[in-house]
């Protein structure tokens, strides 16, 4: 058994209510740093959401997330490190996204400045001309609240 599979395990063995979860996996951020950063952040309790482009769900035929999702936040070299419930989604335009999604992201300082400086770099770079996306201030970025149910 692989490492996340008895950390899924494990989590459905101590909440039993999830039995029947089907458990996605997966990292934040571009790259093993910025992994780990943001993976101890949803550990301690301080990031309780996360943004990302409504376009590469479409580009990459990924289903939008989903209230009830349970997903496991993998450290930068893919291990386990918690396991998260979306408790709200929001689609809106990039420039509508609000001091409050920034201080739940939980990232630098905290504020929309920060927060905007921070995914105009992230979504610019991740996202070239090659990926069928073009990212600007209009853009659609799907909003995940999510609650932290295990570490």
């Amino acid at each position: 058994m692989t490492e996340l599979a008895t950390y899924i395990a494990n989590f459905k063995r101590q909440h039993p209510t999830y039995q029947d979860q089907d458990i996605a996996a997966y990292a934040f951020g571009g790259g093993e740093v910025m992994a780990d950063e943001l993976a101890a952040l949803v550990v301690a309790g301080h990031k309780q959401g996360t943004t990302s482009l409504y376009q590469a769900y479409e580009v990459e035929n990924e289903p939008l997330p989903k209230v009830g999702d349970v997903c496991v936040i993998l450290d930068g070299k893919g291990r386990p490190t918690s396991v998260v419930i979306n408790t709200a989604i929001e689609v809106l335009p990039f420039n509508d996204v609000t001091a409050h999604h920034a201080l739940l992201e939980s990232e630098g300082d905290r504020t929309l400045a920060y927060w905007r400086r921070a995914y105009i770099d992230f979504f610019t770079h991740a996202y070239t001309a090659e990926s069928g996306i073009k990212f600007t201030l209009a853009t659609l970025v799907v909003f995940e609240k999510f609650q932290l149910l295990y570490k």
